[in-house]
């Protein structure tokens, strides 16, 4: 599964944020990655419709993309969008074409193997510089706009704007930009959350029609053989 086909799915983020009476008050990037992590970590599943727009000065734009996105603890997630379909599991990572009806599957250090809304989620407090935060408005919403930018010039993603809605703690917009200079604008809406249905979301069952092709396995750096 390449980087780019599920970079939109490292923005989903949640926001900290204080309320008073007489509105929002103070943004602070660090209480903002902490309460992602609190967050997330008190649903079940999260469930969110998603719509991807790409602009590239070297590639071109991309026809836009729209689809649904599931998360789940520890490190769980499902994208479903023009006729693709990626999946990872607690040890398995799925990536399903509806066109040339093919599955590939791979396992092991999963991690490394792969750059998605799990892996994201995991290092924004380690690989991010806190460059900004303050409030703006998206669509009529009062959010938190949050700046951060990749501490190295290599990483995958090199910066990233999020704009956090100030009273449901939730995205509603986010923009980054990776290592090619390709900007990416996304969109979320209709949240569902703690779902019963979406927990089967995580295990993929390949049509009887498909190619199913197993990768070789990563090693993890850890356990050398």
């Amino acid at each position: 599964m390449g980087k780019r086909s599920i970079g939109l799915t490292v923005v989903l983020v949640l926001a900290f944020c204080v309320l008073h009476s007489t509105g929002v008050q103070a943004c602070e990037p660090d209480s903002i990655l902490t309460m992602l992590r609190t967050e997330v970590e008190s649903h079940t599943t999260i469930r969110v419709d998603y719509h991807r727009e790409v602009h590239s000065l070297l590639f071109g734009d991309q026809k836009p993309e729209s689809g649904q996105l599931w998360i789940a603890q520890p490190n769980r997630y499902r994208v479903e969008t023009n006729g693709q379909v990626y999946v990872r599991g607690n040890d398995t990572l799925w990536a399903y074409s509806e066109a040339n009806k093919q599955v590939t599957i791979r396992t092991g250090d999963l991690n490394k193997a792969e750059f998605g809304p799990a892996g994201f989620f995991g290092s924004l407090s380690d690989d991010f510089i806190r460059v900004g935060c303050g409030l703006d408005q998206v669509d009529d919403h009062d959010c938190w706009k949050v700046r951060l930018a990749a501490k190295t010039e290599t990483a995958a993603i090199q910066r990233i704007t999020l704009w956090v809605d100030a009273k449901s703690h939730l995205p509603r917009m986010a923009e980054y930009v990776d290592y090619n200079e390709e900007t990416s604008k996304v969109t979320f809406s209709a949240y569902k959350t703690d779902q019963a249905k979406d927990r089967q979301q995580f295990t993929f069952f390949a049509p009887a029609d498909a190619e199913v092709i197993v990768l070789p396995a990563k090693k993890s750096q850890e356990n050398p053989e």
